[in-house]
């Protein structure tokens, strides 16, 4: 069972999100030392992989390799998922919906400014049964 710390936009930054708003039982492969949580995908920035009302289990860590979608906090409270392009003079947050600009970070920029939460794991999504 992982806990649901919240909704994540997926367009615009909000808030961190900080409270817990419930529980699910989810299936993961057994991966010894790894902590999991869940968010809630709110928009539409990162279609068509992640839709609004979607699910992701993200595995918790502090670093992500380039071209991974992550859980990130902007400027110490505005939370986001973006795909993470690592480039030689800084860090790209980018959507996957080509409607929405990247955000660019130079290396001098990005510690001050980017903290990484977590990397997505697994989608969860709930199928429309009323076509």
């Amino acid at each position: 069972m992982f806990q649901y710390i919240g909704i994540i936009p997926a367009d615009l930054p909000l808030d961190e999100i900080n409270d817990i708003v419930g529980y699910q039982d989810v299936f993961v492969k057994a991966n010894d030392n790894k902590e999991f949580f869940g968010l809630e995908i709110n928009g539409n920035s990162m279609y068509p992989d992640f839709k609004d009302k979607d699910h992701v289990i993200f595995i918790k860590q502090s670093d992500c390799n380039s071209g991974q979608d992550c859980a990130v906090i902007i400027d110490d409270n505005n939370a986001t998922l973006q795909k993470i392009i690592k480039q030689e003079n800084g860090l790209l947050l980018q959507s996957l919906n080509p409607e929405f600009e990247p955000i660019f970070y130079p290396s001098k920029d990005v510690s001050k400014h980017i903290r990484i939460l977590g990397i997505a794991y697994q989608l969860i999504r709930q199928l429309d049964c009323n076509n």
